[in-house]
């Protein structure tokens, strides 16, 4: 019987006693007032049933609006797309919302009572993630406060959700468990896309790092906010103590005014805007030329900054350089096979004819002696032009390089003394590689013969063996050499001598480069030359003492 039929029966009896009860106790004390007490009591009925029934009514409308209430909470709870429970002190499920019932397929039985294990036991497949909740539900109650963590749920298809769970426990005033409500929301798909988020910045930051060219981020003001590691492999600087520089730093002086129009180009054209040729700055002060492309970097429709791309082009322009060089040294080789020639012929006529007249000469003519220097000087010439013709054949053997020095030194010892030169050989142990002898003469005599030509006072020549090379080190205290004629050392018919022919040192870099070696000039104005040159050695050195 249910709690309304109960009070009903109450009501019925308890009226029914009262009436009967109330007549009998009235006839038998007073039969004289019966009908005077009985107009009383029924006045006393009606206002005491209309107090109860005023107190049912009131109480019944409670109810009602409890129920509604209960109703509004629980259409709310199961509205809300994450999984509500809540347990009693012992653990055990008092209500869930749809979501969860659905989640673990607790619709078809009776889950209300029981605890998370005989759940598990219920529920075979979920028995894991409910054997799991029993313990992160007794660390709640350890701690006594809200935790939260994530869980992961099986579910029967093979997918798999991510559950965001939060338990408050709630205690008793004497600090008894009361009850744990349980709250999980599914952030499966947020994962997924920070997952997503994630790949793609290491995806980025990959591309950004192992870029072969040199990526660089700048906010609005020009000033470095991020660099990748080619930039130092181009400008020979550390990249984390850059950031925070101006970008336009390690820019050349002449290229800032072209730079700053490119960054307000991006910013007020917000498109990707190229610069070719800049000149960049390297560490070790070498020359560094790069192609730029910036672009704009644009978050939410807001430009935040400028990203760029500088592709380091300095190799392609110094190949550049030497194909010009190069297509230089063909057209004086084809050249230079007619000419030595045709200049040859009628010298060797012209040299006779001199040396006919001087020899019929009573006395003795200056004339004949300089037109004999200057055929010579033409001789020499048309030497150095066959050396630049076509190619012929060279004779490599094992050669003494200390002793081909110091024929080179007593040869050009006297031509020193003339100039006011102290030419000094610093002679160690020989030295042995695989080369041409004459050709090594020819190179030794045209450098040791520029530094003669540039107002040296001394000149000292020494050789030194270092890691299977040779170095062959001539160093002067003359004028020294700029930089612009740095740059042109080698080139063909470039000289700065008054008789010179540029073809001198045209001819020591072929040499040089026909021994496998490297030529390399130090030198500033006003404080001299040094030479290096350096050849691949024989394995074993002979004579040493």
């Amino acid at each position: 019987m249910s709690g309304k039929r109960k009070m009903i029966a109450l009501f019925i009896g308890v009226s029914l006693i009262w009436v009967i009860g109330t007549d009998y106790l009235l006839l038998s004390w007073e039969p004289q007032l019966y009908s005077f007490y009985q107009k009383i009591k029924g006045i006393f009925f009606i206002i005491a049933t209309s107090v109860f029934i005023y107190v049912l009514l009131t109480k019944s409308e409670k109810i009602n609006t409890l129920t509604e209430e209960k109703e509004k909470v629980e259409t709310l709870i199961n509205s809300i797309p994450d999984f509500i429970s809540f347990k009693d002190g012992d653990g055990r499920w008092i209500q869930s919302n749809l979501f969860a019932l659905e989640l673990f397929q607790l619709n078809p039985i009776d889950y209300i009572g029981k605890t998370n294990s005989q759940l598990a036991e219920e529920k075979p497949f979920f028995k894991k993630t409910f054997l799991l909740a029993n313990k992160t539900d007794e660390q709640t109650w350890t701690l006594r406060k809200t935790t939260r963590s994530e869980a992961i749920v099986t579910l029967e298809k093979g997918e798999q959700k991510i559950f965001d769970t939060t338990k408050t426990p709630l205690f008793t005033e004497s600090g008894e468990r009361k009850a744990l409500i349980v709250v999980g929301r599914d952030i499966t798909e947020r994962m997924k896309a920070k997952q997503r988020l994630e790949e793609s910045e290491l995806r980025y930051k990959a591309l950004f790092d192992h870029s072969p060219e040199l990526v660089y981020m700048v906010d609005l003001q020009g000033n470095i906010t991020d660099l990748n590691p080619h930039f130092m492999h181009v400008t020979g600087y550390d990249r984390v103590a850059s950031i925070g520089k101006p970008f336009i730093s390690f820019v050349d002086e002449r290229d800032h005014v072209r730079l700053k129009l490119t960054f307000y180009q991006v910013i007020t054209s917000r498109e990707v805007v190229q610069c070719n040729e800049i000149r960049m700055k390297h560490q070790t002060g070498k020359k560094v030329i790069v192609n730029c492309a910036s672009l704009p970097v644009i978050i939410n429709g807001e430009l935040v900054g400028i990203t760029g791309y500088a592709h380091n082009i300095t190799p392609m322009m110094e190949a550049e350089e030497k194909l010009r060089t190069t297509e230089k040294l063909a057209v004086v080789g084809e050249l230079a096979a007619g000419i030595a020639h045709e200049i040859r012929n009628p010298l060797t006529s012209l040299r006779g004819f001199v040396q006919l007249f001087q020899a019929e000469s009573k006395e003795e003519n200056p004339i004949h002696r300089i037109m004999l220097e200057e055929l010579e000087r033409i001789n020499m010439i048309a030497s150095e032009l066959l050396i630049l013709s076509r190619p012929h054949d060279i004779f490599f053997s094992k050669t003494n390089v200390t002793n081909v020095l110091s024929d080179v030194i007593h040869l050009l010892t006297g031509e020193a003394k003339v100039n006011g030169v102290s030419l000094s050989f610093k002679k160690p142990c020989p030295f042995y590689l695989y080369g041409d002898k004459n050709q090594l003469k020819q190179l030794f005599i045209n450098v040791i013969k520029n530094a003669i030509e540039a107002s040296a006072s001394t000149i000292t020549v020494s050789t030194l063996a270092l890691d299977g090379r040779l170095k062959v080190k001539v160093e002067d205290d003359g004028h020294g050499i700029s930089e612009e004629r740095m740059a042109r050392l080698g080139e063909p018919f470039f000289s700065q001598k008054d008789k010179g022919t540029g073809l001198g040192l045209t001819v020591s870099y072929k040499i040089v480069e026909q021994h496998k070696g490297n030529i390399l000039y130090e030198s500033a104005v006003g404080e001299g030359t040094i030479v290096h040159i350096t050849f691949p050695l024989v394995k074993e050195r002979l004579g040493q003492k």
